[in-house]
């Protein structure tokens, strides 16, 4: 079995567009890659030299696990899980947030708390704080120590842009009010994690970018 999903042909990979939305629609349209050099399709859902894993092949976790462990003997403290909810592919599904992204990310939860328990997990899931809870695990099943807080860089600098700070309040009303013991990592930008939320909120895209534009130039 391929450590990625490759393709000879797009009968498959189009049974996949059906169901799975676009991260990049304009920049990288598209879950799946042509490479010519070998005539197969690969999944490759953020950029076309991002390669999807295929974690139904055992090696990957395994290999994935063995760069995890090799990073902490180097002394990290803090190892970050990529595009959580993006782990596990099924067909006639979104391919997001799926039961076995879960069971993968409590796998690597017991193996650190085993072989190195002072480490943390951060993890990188993009979406609405209410929504990202579950990536905390439970007591009994903890998953990640911690998670990105993107909501509040982005509305950040919507707030920066417009000068409104109505969404901003509205945001950290509904993270204040989450269980005090859940942990977030704020910070104000990030290489992708820039956005304004626009299906989320009722604002203009346009128009926040506009002013935030305007707000840099000046």
């Amino acid at each position: 079995m391929s450590r990625y999903f490759f393709f000879d042909n797009f009968d498959i990979p189009a049974q996949y567009e059906r169901t799975v939305p676009q991260v990049f629609p304009t920049t990288a349209p598209g879950n799946f890659t042509w490479l010519p050099d070998v005539e197969q399709h690969v999944m490759t859902s953020f950029y076309p030299y991002q390669w999807d894993l295929n974690y139904r092949n055992p090696r990957v976790f395994n290999e994935m696990m063995y760069n995890f462990l090799f990073l902490v003997n180097k002394g990290m403290d803090i190892i970050r899980i990529d595009a959580v909810p993006y782990i596990w592919k099924e067909l006639n599904t979104q391919c997001r947030n799926l039961p076995q992204v879960h069971t993968i990310v409590r796998l690597m939860r017991i193996i650190s708390e085993i072989v190195c328990p002072g480490v943390l997990l951060l993890g990188e899931v993009v979406m609405e704080p209410e929504k990202v809870i579950p990536y905390f695990g439970t007591v009994e099943k903890p998953e990640c120590h911690m998670l990105y807080n993107v909501t509040t860089m982005a509305t950040t600098w919507h707030t920066v842009a417009t000068r409104d700070v109505s969404l901003l309040k509205k945001q950290l009303d509904i993270v204040n009010n989450l269980p005090k013991d859940y942990v977030f990592l704020n910070y104000l930008r990030c290489h992708d994690d820039i956005g304004w939320g626009a299906g989320l909120f009722n604002f203009s895209t346009k128009r926040a970018y506009g002013a935030f534009s305007q707000t840099l130039s000046k």
